[in-house]
């Protein structure tokens, strides 16, 4: 998700796919419906947060928002946002806690493998 450099992220995704490919292949048909379905629906939410934060950090809000008393600046939320999802995925360890461990991974899961050709933009996966 955070790796900037165009080979590098391809040969992530690739890794990511084949990994995802051996996990799935060990579930049963219904089981692995459903972690696509969970992993769609939480990467999706994620993705959204992440994406709308970065976008708003452009934005001047009025001088009456800026005011409320839990404003934060757009820019810092923006960061903090992405931030804390790369910390939940360097800290996420299945082998240890189970449901911590697989929320980032599901709540990151779109931006993780975000198109590695320019036609792919704007599909899911």
């Amino acid at each position: 998700m955070n790796e900037a450099d165009r080979e590098k992220f391809a040969g992530l995704a690739k890794q990511y796919i084949r990994e995802r490919n051996e996990s799935f292949a060990q579930l049963s048909s219904d089981d692995h419906k459903y972690l696509s379905f969970q992993l769609w629906q939480e990467g999706i939410a994620r993705y959204t947060e992440v994406k709308a934060a970065e976008a708003a950090a452009q934005y001047e809000p009025t001088a009456e928002y800026a005011a409320l008393s839990d404003f934060e600046p757009f820019p810092s939320y923006a960061a903090r946002v992405r931030t804390q999802t790369l910390i939940e995925l360097r800290q996420a360890d299945l082998t240890q806690d189970e449901a911590l461990g697989r929320l980032p991974v599901r709540r990151c899961r779109r931006p993780a493998v975000r198109p590695t050709r320019p036609e792919m933009e704007g599909w899911i996966f």
